[in-house]
């Protein structure tokens, strides 16, 4: 399947010019630039909201940034568990961070993990004081958000090419989001995503395996002489193919699986869905 996909993809892509995608990580770039490796297009997700505090333990190596000065605050070598809170002039984690309202905490090691109130998170790790109360943000790798929150969203006994589109389109509008943030802080609240931390994946189940056969694939509405990938808020429509948006799918789920028993592969159900649109590879 992925291998008719590129194909697909190279009718539309001259030799001579490679696939690019637009800069959308310089922020994110500043601060990979701070760590030993770095880290994949990533997601902002809200994972704790307008609480009194909460438990926030870590186990390996991490390093502590304000990340509204962008300053190194500490370097850890050792975990720590302790009740984080607001206290008026910043932020307390067993230890006070006077005049630090934002915390971010960044591991330095393969290993490292987040707990918040026991629930694990892995990548980087952001605590703001927001009027009093805490909320806590993930920072995690899109392609990992997508195998985290579709495991369960998506029915593993779809075909594979079906499960191919509906994971081109969910990691289409995960990009669009990481771009176009509705919050000053996060872009996707966890909660209505349906992501709940990290946890081991079956990666031989179908789903995964269309996350993977499919990895960076995205739904452009430029194509690739434009020189940009422009990821857009796709949704799938779930009662009529009649919208007057481009943004909704034209075709049903039920279509989507209609094709796919026909022989349709992943490339025919999208341009399908999704007129005027290319399939490229934004990273």
């Amino acid at each position: 399947m992925i291998v008719r996909i590129l194909m697909f993809l190279l009718a539309f892509i001259p030799f001579t010019m490679p696939v690019q995608a637009i800069d959308i990580w310089s922020p994110i770039k500043a601060l990979f630039g701070r760590q030993s490796q770095p880290m994949q297009p990533a997601i902002k997700v809200l994972v704790l909201h307008d609480q009194d505090g909460a438990i926030l333990e870590v186990e390996g190596k991490y390093k502590i940034y304000d990340p509204h000065t962008g300053s190194l605050l500490s370097t850890r070598f050792l975990g720590k568990s302790k009740f984080i809170q607001p206290i008026g002039d910043g932020l307390k984690w067993g230890e006070e961070f006077p005049g630090h309202h934002q915390l971010e905490l960044v591991p330095t090691a393969s290993d490292t993990r987040f707990l918040v109130n026991g629930v694990e998170y892995k990548g980087i790790l952001t605590i703001y004081d927001i009027g009093g109360t805490l909320s806590i943000v993930n920072e995690v790798p899109i392609e990992e958000y997508l195998s985290l929150t579709l495991d369960s969203k998506l029915q593993k006994d779809l075909s594979q090419e079906a499960l191919a589109a509906l994971t081109i389109a969910e990691r289409t509008n995960a990009y669009y989001l990481s771009q176009h943030p509705k919050r000053k802080f996060w872009a996707v609240d966890g909660t209505q995503t349906g992501y709940q931390g990290y946890y081991a994946v079956d990666a031989n189940n179908p789903v995964q395996k269309a996350i993977k056969n499919t990895r960076h694939m995205v739904m452009s509405r430029t194509g690739t002489y434009e020189g940009v990938v422009t990821p857009f808020p796709a949704q799938w429509n779930t009662t009529t193919k009649v919208s007057p948006k481009l943004d909704i799918s034209k075709i049903t789920m039920d279509e989507v699986n209609q094709m796919a028993d026909k022989g349709s592969h992943a490339a025919n159900i999208l341009e399908k869905a999704f007129p005027k649109t290319t399939i490229q590879l934004i990273y």
